[in-house]
C-alpha cells in the first residue's frame, strides 16, 4: 500500500498534476531514496566547501526530529531542538553561510530570498523526494554497500520510494567506495543503474579524520591512540554504523561499542549510564569515543 502511494505521487508531479516551483537562482537538491545512512551530510559539507567563497549561499534543511515547525534561522545560539543536529553541526561548522530548516521546502526557500535577497544559490539539503520545488541540480545519493538496484520498498527493505526514482537526479553519488574500487566494479554498477543521457555517476570513498578533544585543542591521530592502548568507551546514533565500529575496531579490537538509533536524543539518564561506565576505564586513561554529530546532542545533557 505504501508503495502505491508513493507511486501515485510521483505520477502526479511527472504528469504536471500538481504544482512544482521553479526559482531564478540555481537550487541544489542532495538526498537519497533510501532510509539510514548514505554518508550525504560529508557530501553535503564537501559541496558547501566548493560554493561558500564563490557565492552567497543559503542552505535550507527539513531539520529532522527537531521540536519547532515552520521556518527557523540558525544562528550562532541555536540548538537541536531548534534546527535539528545536522543543520547545527552544518551551521556550527559553517558559521558564516546562511542556515536554516522548514519542513515546506518551497516556503522555507521563498522565505530565504525574502530575507536574504542577495542569494545567489540555495543548497536543498535532504530534499530528493520533496518535489514542491523542482532542482536546478539533483545529487542523488547511493551507499556503495546498499545498492538501490538491488532494494526493496518499505517495509520489506530499505527503499522510500520506487528504484525508478533514480531518473529523477542528475549526479549519482555512489558513496562508502572500497579505495581500490576497480574500473571494471565501477563500470558494473553504471551498467545496472541503467542511466540516462544526461545522467552523471561519481564514486567516493571516505576516512574519518584525527580525533579532536571536545574542549581545548587537543587531536589525537588513530595511531597515536593505537599505540598507547587506552581503553577505549565509543557510542554512535547515526544511520550506518558499521564504518564508524570499524574505525573503532581497528584502534583497538576490544573497544566497548554502544549503537543507538539514528538522530538518538540521548536522555540525561543515558549519559550518566555511559559517564558510569567510563568512570571504569578513565583512570586507566581511557577516553570517550563518538561522532560529531552525536557530540552535539551530548552537550545537550551538561
Amino acid at each position: 500500500m505504501y508503495g502505491w502511494i508513493i507511486k501515485i505521487r510521483n505520477r502526479r508531479f511527472d504528469k504536471g498534476l500538481r504544482h512544482t516551483a521553479r526559482f531564478f537562482i540555481p537550487v541544489i537538491c542532495i538526498g537519497n531514496l533510501t532510509v539510514g545512512g548514505t554518508g550525504k551530510t560529508p557530501h553535503t559539507e564537501y559541496l558547501v566547501k566548493l560554493l561558500k567563497d564563490k557565492f552567497q549561499l543559503a542552505i535550507l534543511s527539513r531539520g529532522y526530529k527537531r521540536k519547532t515547525k515552520g521556518f527557523v534561522l540558525a544562528d550562532e545560539y541555536s540548538s537541536i531542538e531548534l534546527i535539528g543536529d545536522e543543520p547545527l553541526q552544518i551551521k556550527r561548522k559553517f558559521p558564516d553561510v546562511t542556515v536554516a530548516v522548514h519542513e515546506k521546502r518551497k516556503r522555507g526557500i521563498s522565505r530565504l530570498l525574502d530575507l536574504f535577497p542577495g542569494t545567489e544559490v540555495v543548497l536543498l539539503d535532504d530534499a530528493f523526494q520533496h518535489r514542491q520545488v523542482l532542482p536546478s541540480l539533483a545529487i542523488l545519493m547511493m551507499d556503495y554497500n546498499r545498492p538501490i538496484y538491488k532494494d526493496r520498498m518499505l517495509p520489506l527493505g530499505n527503499l522510500r520510494e520506487h528504484a525508478d526514482g533514480i531518473k529523477r537526479a542528475d549526479i549519482i553519488i555512489v558513496s562508502k567506495c572500497p579505495k581500490d574500487l576497480s574500473p571494471d566494479k565501477q563500470a558494473e554498477i553504471v551498467r545496472q543503474l541503467k542511466l540516462q543521457a544526461h545522467q552523471r555517476v561519481y564514486f567516493s570513498s571516505f576516512a574519518y579524520s584525527d580525533i579532536y578533544a571536545c574542549k581545548g585543542d587537543k587531536v589525537l591521530k588513530a595511531e597515536e591512540l593505537k599505540n598507547s592502548a587506552c581503553p577505549i568507551l565509543a557510542f554512535c546514533g547515526i544511520g550506518s554504523p558499521q564504518p564508524f565500529e570499524k574505525y573503532v575496531r581497528d584502534i583497538d579490537e576490544n573497544a566497548k561499542l554502544l549503537k543507538f538509533s539514528d538522530h538518538h536524543n540521548y536522555s540525561k539518564k543515558e549519559v550518566d549510564r555511559m559517564a558510569q561506565r567510563f568512570a571504569s576505564i578513565k583512570q586507566q586513561g581511557g577516553i570517550l569515543l563518538t561522532t560529531e554529530k552525536d557530540y552535539y546532542h551530548i552537550v545537550r545533557n551538561e
